[in-house]
């Protein structure tokens, strides 16, 4: 139950980290908040591809499994009793 526990602690984060990441990659493009001085633009060019998210969320969700795995089966072991 654990694993699962941070698995979905994980998913959650995730989320949260795309939908902020979205919006301020929406905000440079549309109103071009981060200005690039004595260049060829005005602002800092972005592009937000959908593999590239699914490439994020993939890494993030692996990563994240992975470590609550591996967490939960170390204290199983060290704190076990008997």
């Amino acid at each position: 139950i654990f694993t699962w526990q941070g698995i979905l602690i994980n998913a959650v984060g995730a989320l949260i980290g795309m939908v902020l990441g979205l919006l301020l990659c929406f905000l440079q493009i549309k109103f071009g908040l981060i200005e690039l001085q004595g260049s060829i633009v005005d602002h800092y060019p972005m592009e937000v591809r959908g593999i590239d998210l699914l490439q994020i969320l993939f890494t993030v969700m692996g990563i994240g499994t992975v470590f609550s795995a591996v967490m939960v089966k170390y204290l199983v072991k060290r704190f076990r009793v008997g």
